[in-house]
């Protein structure tokens, strides 16, 4: 069979020539986590059949979890131009697009396959994760809650309503469900991690003697989480064994540190060419000329530096809506100045701005924020990444406020390094890392 190597994984005589059969094979090879030998299967069905739609999605699964992101997007497009009504290949062109980081369009393929196929408990899940990391809690739990109903075994499901119901303060709720996935996926690393995160270990606890089982034989497996041992960090912490629990903090770190890229020397760039940008005198001219708009209040400064409880501050009083970290001011800023084939990147392209692309750029932030409710007047951002546009933000709505939390240096980047973050953040899982950004911000 041209293209594919070794042997089946029964026993019995493949058609070469028959495209449903290799297909088959190919979904073999994929259950059995034989990645190049399903990928060879999927590729030869295509050869054999060109719109041959299912070899098309999966074989796009199997590119994306290689890292092959746009590859894979072109097989969703085939295997949809092939068929037109394939939930599951908008719920994959939704992920691949997620990897991306391109959410917003990831929505539209997840609504496309629950629109094809509403009782799709995987695109619900992915639906609701998007919406959560939009603050949009309600809707999410409503996603979450549906795909519970369509798949009740689903431990990531219960692990995502969980930490719904973390995040509304109710505890007890998030508990049972953090068990409940545990008792299906009793190595579920992660929901292992946010259930320590919730409760208080003490000397001889069995859940820690059970953490520690678990953390041994993902070891001796050779497929050690940093979820699992984040986790027994904490435990131990709890019990007052610091220099144990560092130790585990300290593989968590190595471990996630491994399965991420940084680029420090172009991070540091980054903060560099910034700081030159803004600093250039050519810059007055553009003062008060954005958009007028006092509403944001952007809160910015480096993680776990007291950031959340600003935010709780300000949403206490009535007048302020608290937006979570949204990426609108990130969106705002890339449709804008990619705008016209715009050739200098940012921060160079700022000097060159004038007033009117100022005042675009200052409504298309505020078009892509939520409506504020009756008697809301300001908004809370909360994203700390805008910590890297406070100079466009000064621009863009200079009547916008900018609370900068900041924390001593030492206890953020301890407070850092024992915890495992969602996403971004990449320099904080090692301490070299951390003094060079430090060192860098000069906080």
């Amino acid at each position: 069979m041209n293209g594919l190597q070794g042997q089946a994984p029964w026993n019995f005589t493949v058609n070469q020539n028959d495209a449903p059969c290799v297909f088959t094979l190919g979904t073999v090879y994929q259950a059995q986590g034989q990645v190049q030998e399903a990928i060879a299967c999927y590729r030869h069905a295509i050869k054999l059949k060109g719109d041959y739609s299912e070899a098309h999605n999966n074989l796009g699964v199997m590119l994306a979890a290689l890292g092959k992101t746009a590859e894979a997007i072109m097989h969703y497009e085939c295997a949809l131009r092939a068929d037109p009504a394939h939930a599951s290949a908008h719920n994959n062109w939704g992920n691949a697009l997620m990897a991306l980081g391109r959410a917003e369009e990831a929505v539209t393929h997840y609504e496309h396959a629950l629109a094809l196929d509403p009782a799709h408990a995987t695109a619900h899940n992915n639906l609701g994760n998007i919406r959560k990391s939009q603050g949009h809690f309600d809707a999410a739990l409503a996603h979450f809650q549906r795909a519970l109903a369509l798949d009740p075994e689903h431990a990531g499901v219960l692990t995502n309503l969980a930490s719904i119901w973390k995040e509304r303060g109710e505890f007890a709720a998030a508990l049972d469900h953090y068990d409940r996935a545990i008792a299906i996926r009793p190595d579920y690393a992660e929901a292992h991690f946010h259930r320590a995160e919730l409760r208080h270990f003490q000397p001889g606890d069995a859940e820690l003697a059970a953490l520690e089982a678990l953390a041994a034989k993902q070891e001796a497996a050779g497929s050690p989480s940093p979820f699992i041992h984040f986790a027994l960090a904490k435990a131990l912490e709890d019990c007052g064994d610091y220099a144990r629990a560092f130790e585990h903090f300290r593989k968590g770190n190595d471990l996630r540190r491994r399965q991420i890229q940084y680029n420090e020397p172009l991070t540091l760039n980054i903060f560099e060419r910034t700081r030159k940008t803004f600093d250039r005198g050519s810059l007055k001219r553009l003062a008060g000329a954005g958009n007028a708009s006092a509403a944001p209040i952007f809160i910015v400064g480096m993680p776990r530096s007291g950031s959340t409880l600003i935010e709780q501050i300000l949403a206490s009083h009535p007048q302020v809506e608290a937006l979570g970290e949204v990426s609108a001011l990130t969106i705002a800023v890339s449709e804008v100045l990619t705008a016209g084939g715009r050739q200098v990147q940012y921060p160079e392209c700022v000097p060159a701005l004038d007033d009117a692309e100022l005042r675009r750029l200052g409504a298309a932030y505020l078009d892509r924020l939520p409506v504020l409710p009756a008697g809301k007047t300001r908004s809370a951002d909360k994203n700390l990444a805008n910590f890297f546009r406070i100079g466009l933000i000064r621009l863009i709505l200079p009547n916008a406020r900018i609370i900068h939390a900041t924390r001593d240096p030492l206890d953020t980047c301890v407070s850092c390094y024992s915890h495992l973050f969602n996403g971004g953040l990449y320099f904080s899982y090692d301490l070299a890392n951390w003094g060079a950004i430090t060192e860098a911000i000069g906080s």
